[in-house]
């Protein structure tokens, strides 16, 4: 998935270190940061992980990796809410491919913040975040460990701070294609203000900016929303927020936007361990946009395509561009006033191949769909 979801690794970055150092509530079982990420005296964007990422979280729907995730310990993990993952879906952890290898779970609840005040608003993307309780713990090891939390005052609105990363397995640019393989990029944290300065008072206290104001270039990107955004504190990953959404990817004026950890700080906490599985929390009531920053985007996105939402932009009718079924696995042309050029197929091409391959041509909704695929003009 993406809402900036979107976010990829291909650029972001700024800022410096104010204030003082914070603990992780004296939490030393928690992750380090790497060494490939602690010695790194350079901005960099775009890097292959050497090696797993041990707090990074892959969420699979099948084979199919949509967003990003956080491990907080061995049968808790932190995601975006705007990913909208369900008990059918599954986590992969411990791996730089998001294919194979390391360890899989499955998603046995779903937590939204149902707090006044603190419910995910998905018309403005407020408080992004939903805990996913796996249905057998996590095996702990150098390549599986919890991301340090933060104090409740680390990294406040007018803070910044230059040691900040986030990952994940996105596009690596708008509308580009997704890898298979881990990266990682820095994106150091800068003041809200700053933010806003670029998102006209979008940014509200539940989010934090990370970029390279004016340059750009580095960012998270499509398929990593609901990932990490960790800072390295004296040695230690802390989670200082959760990819939510930005406009486009590594833009020089537009910072990607995280759900800032410590806003919802008790709550997640109070959500941690093992637990008895309940029955899942029901999500905030959405409008027909489900994931408004992804409407428009140039992929097509299944929970946006209908009417309310115009139909994801128009991005699931008459697209061309590569990659623009990346994200949905639908991606039917529903918008009964869309214009399709009289010899296209309405159906992603890789399916209509899939039925010509089966020599279903012949079949009526084939035909229909499939022009030509089928050569049938």
């Amino acid at each position: 998935m993406k809402i900036f979801i979107i976010f990829s690794l291909f650029g972001l970055a700024l800022g410096q270190i104010h204030g003082q150092p914070r603990q992780q509530n004296g939490d030393t079982s928690c992750a380090d940061m790497p060494t490939f990420m602690k010695d790194t005296d350079r901005i960099v964007g775009g890097e292959d992980a050497p090696s797993p990422i041990p707090w990074q979280v892959a969420v699979l729907s099948g084979s199919f990796q949509f967003c990003g995730a956080t491990v907080l310990d061995a049968y808790t993990i932190l995601c975006a809410a705007h990913c909208q993952p369900s008990t059918s879906n599954s986590i992969r952890v411990g791996s730089k491919n998001k294919k194979n290898g390391g360890q899989v779970r499955s998603i046995a609840q779903v937590i939204y913040n149902n707090e006044p005040g603190f419910q995910y608003n998905a018309g403005t993307l407020n408080n992004d975040f939903v805990i996913l309780k796996l249905s057998d713990p996590l095996e702990l090891n150098d390549n599986v460990k919890a991301a340090c939390l933060p104090s409740s005052d680390y990294l406040g609105v007018t803070s910044t701070e230059e040691r900040c990363f986030t990952s994940g397995w996105g596009t690596l640019s708008a509308g580009g294609s997704s890898t298979n393989v881990l990266k990682f990029v820095r994106v150091p944290a800068i003041t809200n203000a700053q933010c806003n300065n670029d998102y006209g008072d979008q940014i509200t206290d539940a989010m934090i900016c990370a970029g390279y104001p004016g340059v750009g270039g580095k960012d998270a990107c499509q398929g990593d929303s609901g990932g990490p955004f960790v800072c390295n504190d004296d040695g230690k990953a802390v989670l200082a927020g959760v990819v939510s959404w930005g406009k486009g990817c590594a833009l020089p004026y537009y910072p990607g936007v995280y759900a800032r950890t410590t806003h919802v700080l008790d709550w997640i906490k109070s959500k941690m361990g093992e637990t008895n599985i309940i029955s899942t929390t029901a999500p905030p009531p959405t409008s027909g946009c489900v994931a408004p920053n992804w409407k428009g985007d140039g992929w097509c996105d299944d929970q946006n395509n209908n009417e309310e939402c115009e139909y994801d932009g128009g991005d699931c009718c008459n697209n061309n561009a590569a990659g623009w079924n990346n994200y949905c696995e639908v991606c039917e042309c529903n918008d009964p006033n869309a214009v399709t050029p009289e010899c296209a197929d309405k159906w992603p091409s890789t399916k209509c191949q899939r039925k010509k391959n089966k020599q279903k041509c012949g079949k009526w909704k084939v035909k229909k769909n499939c022009k030509e695929t089928c050569e049938l003009c």
